[in-house]
């Protein structure tokens, strides 16, 4: 399992940064170039807020399975003092299976509104982008993002050392 755990750390998920990376400067330099625009030229990007939508999307779901692998949700530890140090590795697991049933979950359904999508035709407002490219890379990666959470559950539950 260290084999599968270390390519996971160091190339499949490096893999996944770069699209993340690549739509936050895409973010950034839409919103300094469409500012410029206002103030320099009183001519705004008439689609800086469309492009904002369609690479945040992209970013969010392109960090999922990062934050899956790093146990990097947002978690509430009330009860962590309580617990007897034994039972944390096994709520681990149990939240990383859980997190993977939700994440498949999520994929199935946004593969579902994908093709609803593609049945209606629907479009960006004004580049006339078909979303349902956008809802397919949200499923894929909610799916990619359910084996993640599903093989770092494994790796918890083989694992030796307990990171609490």
């Amino acid at each position: 399992m260290t084999r599968l755990s270390q390519w996971i750390e160091r190339i499949f998920l490096p893999f996944l940064t770069w699209p993340a990376m690549f739509m936050l400067m895409a973010m950034m330099l839409i919103t300094v170039v469409d500012v410029l625009g206002v103030k320099l030229f009183s001519a705004p990007i008439k689609s800086s807020i469309e492009l904002t939508q369609l690479a945040l999307a992209v970013m969010t779901f392109c960090i999922f399975p990062l934050v899956c692998w790093d146990e990097s949700h947002i978690s509430v530890d009330l009860l962590d003092q309580f617990t007897p140090s034994w039972l944390h590795r096994a709520r681990r697991v149990l939240i990383h299976i859980g997190a993977s049933i939700a994440l498949a979950l999520l994929g199935w359904k946004l593969l579902e509104f994908a093709q609803r999508s593609v049945s209606y035709g629907d479009v960006t407002e004004f580049l006339r982008i078909p979303i349902s490219y956008l809802i397919t890379v949200m499923a894929v990666m909610g799916w990619l993002s359910a084996l993640i959470s599903l093989l770092k559950a494994m790796v918890v539950a083989l694992g030796k050392k307990d990171k609490v």
